[in-house]
């Protein structure tokens, strides 16, 4: 019965691994470079190839580069790195709202997601509800992830508000999102959804650990490695970059 359970949750999940120029791009990036996915819309293949030579710098300016140009992939992707900090690029959350909102009509899904991101540090609920359902709605996969883990946090009692959050999480893990199962796993460990799942989580949650890593490894700008991650000690590139 758990291998039959463990198969659908596994079955639709899609291989993070591909032989590509891209997978080797990201590879040569991860962890040299970056630390965690870093979503960029496709917006720049210049940009990717100078985070592989270690140009950070060159990066971030060949992403500025885009972003006056109108480009809302480039605005969105300084928005974030505006949201975690990065070299040369203090955490300023005001700048990011700035550059999410002058991204929206291009950018609907990303754009909004940041925003919904930015209102989960006020106390307003309904405001980052409002964002992240717009994000979601523009097809955005890591919205409809965060809504699901909002739910279920926020729920005080199993009942339908949990099989629903549940239902968004297979709905994005059939989507390709990787943290997505990392989520629905943590889940099943805490014993939020029944015993059986519970047991299910101990096959679970090492595979969605080590699929993760995966995925970030040759897939890191790929939407379906994205997540924010809102802690200010996990830095999002290498640390020798920031003193330089």
């Amino acid at each position: 019965m758990l291998a039959s359970k463990l198969q659908r949750e596994l079955g639709v999940l899609k291989s993070p691994i591909f032989m590509s120029k891209e997978a080797g791009l990201s590879a040569r990036i991860f962890a040299r470079v970056l630390n965690s996915a870093l979503y960029d819309a496709d917006c720049s293949q210049k940009a990717r190839e100078l985070l592989a030579a270690g140009d950070v710098h060159g990066a971030i300016g060949e992403w500025r580069r885009l972003a006056e140009l109108g480009s809302g992939g480039a605005r969105c992707v300084l928005a974030y790195l505006y949201l975690r900090g990065a070299p040369s690029i203090p955490i300023d959350v005001e700048e990011a709202r700035r550059l999410c909102l002058s991204a929206l009509a291009s950018e609907p899904g990303y754009a909004n997601y940041l925003l919904g991101c930015i209102s989960r540090m006020d106390t307003e609920t309904s405001i980052k509800v409002k964002y992240l359902l717009a994000s979601y709605k523009a097809g955005f996969v890591p919205a409809g992830t965060m809504m699901a883990g909002i739910m279920m946090a926020s729920a005080k009692e199993p009942g339908t508000r949990r099989k629903k959050a549940e239902t968004m999480l297979r709905r994005a893990i059939d989507a390709g999102h990787v943290p997505a199962l990392i989520l629905l796993s943590s889940f099943y460990r805490a014993g939020r959804l029944g015993l059986v799942k519970q047991a299910l989580s101990i096959l679970l949650f090492p595979v969605s650990q080590i699929t993760y890593v995966l995925a970030v490894r040759y897939r890191i700008f790929s939407v379906s490695s994205f997540t924010y991650v809102n802690e200010p000690t996990r830095r999002l590139f290498a640390d020798k970059f920031y003193d330089r």
